[in-house]
């Protein structure tokens, strides 16, 4: 018997888990996705283009669909029933069809294995065995010496570098990083020693991810501590996230609209803010202070223009003269200039940095006009210039 022709469209289910199945598809042009659901989430287990089959399980060992096939783009298939496949096992090797059946089963498992293994590990279990793996590589042991450790055995990681290598694996923002370190340190995981310019962490790897393991099935819902920290956003990030003005965000805080604790203070920070510009720096502007400098009389007034206002303004200037005037700001002044431009245009400025050298004087005060001219422009004008395309974060 001839297979038949069938065609889906992208997003189309050709069946679903669960479901009672009689046909096994081959795909002769376009691809399918392979998924279940569990506790509300989608677990892909395959993604088949051209040439694959799906969907012999059911109509050769009986029962129901075991995963969701959906279509990812425009799809043709050949389509075979039960009965087909029948005469066709019947018709082959007995040895064949036994392997066949064999290895139906022995997928069967792998997709039940694959999920079981699919729970994503709570923030406190991936912390811990990214640890162990420091802890290790700190004492230079290999893995035979991983099973002869003793129980007491402990290593030292300072604490930058562990911060580093976990952003490096999971991508969490380093403050995050550092907070879940300190309550992994509460709970007795781990111990935070040395001093506050150079901690140290210790690490005992013998058991800590069994413990870490245990610490998160006690508690539930993968430590809500962990998760709280992870949900944190500092005011840069907040402003970049909602593409707010941060003096927005701040003057809400001031009115009273959003609770205090919603925005957080980084002490380091404001301790180099203070080296650098002296408590003076947060008193209360002046009457008519604010006013004054909104006449842009220096490059540091950036402060006082929109995202959008600014990024026109550095579209002004090649990236050589961009940098000779980035040579000789503050840093606050260099960081929102940074913060303004494209991926691409930021690492060109950088790379430039580096070989302007000494910057002369003449020139720099010619740039330095210039950049206060185009500032002044571009708020002066009635009707600003319509965005032709959307800038790169």
């Amino acid at each position: 018997m001839q297979p038949t022709h069938k065609e889906y469209y992208a997003g189309e289910v050709i069946f679903s888990e669960g479901r009672a199945g009689k046909l096994a598809y081959i795909i002769k042009t376009g691809s399918v996705e392979i998924s279940l659901l569990r506790d509300g989430k989608k677990i892909i287990l395959d993604e088949l283009g051209p040439g694959s089959c799906f969907g012999e399980m059911a109509p050769i060992l009986g029962g129901t669909r075991s995963a969701t096939v959906t279509c990812t783009s425009f799809t043709e298939l050949y389509v075979i029933d039960k009965n087909s496949l029948d005469k066709l096992l019947k018709q082959a090797n007995p040895m064949l069809r036994a392997t066949i059946h064999s290895l139906i089963k022995r997928l069967r498992k792998l997709n039940e294995s694959a999920i079981k293994e699919s729970n994503p590990s709570s923030p406190i279990e991936v912390y811990a065995n990214i640890l162990t793996l420091l802890a290790y590589a700190a004492n230079n042991q290999g893995r035979q010496n991983q099973r002869e450790a003793r129980d007491d055995s402990s290593s030292e990681v300072p604490m930058h570098i562990a911060i580093k290598q976990i952003n490096l694996i999971t991508g969490d923002a380093r403050f995050h990083i550092e907070a879940q370190l300190k309550e992994m340190a509460k709970i007795k995981l781990i111990d935070i020693q040395g001093t506050r310019k150079n901690p140290v962490v210790k690490i005992k790897p013998n058991g800590l991810r069994d413990q870490a393991k245990a610490i998160s099935k006690n508690i539930g819902d993968s430590s809500k501590g962990f998760q709280t920290e992870q949900d944190l956003l500092d005011l840069d990030q907040l402003s970049s996230t909602l593409d707010i003005e941060k003096e927005n965000i701040l003057q809400t805080l001031a009115d009273g609209k959003i609770d205090d604790d919603c925005v957080i203070f980084r002490k380091n920070k404001f301790e180099q803010v203070v080296r650098s510009e002296g408590k003076d720096f947060f008193l209360p502007t002046k009457p008519g202070e604010k006013e004054k400098r909104l006449q842009f009389d220096q490059i540091s007034d950036i402060e006082f223009l929109d995202r959008h206002t600014l990024f026109k303004v550095i579209a002004n200037f090649d990236r050589h003269d961009l940098a000779k005037i980035i040579s000789k700001q503050p840093d606050t002044v260099q960081r929102r200039l940074f913060q303004t431009m494209s991926k691409r245009n930021k690492a060109d400025v950088q790379k430039t940095l580096h070989s302007v050298g000494e910057v002369d004087k003449a020139e720099y005060q010619t740039l330095s006009n210039r950049f206060i001219d185009i500032m002044r422009k571009l708020t002066q004008s009635e009707e600003p210039e319509e965005e032709d395309e959307p800038y790169e974060l």
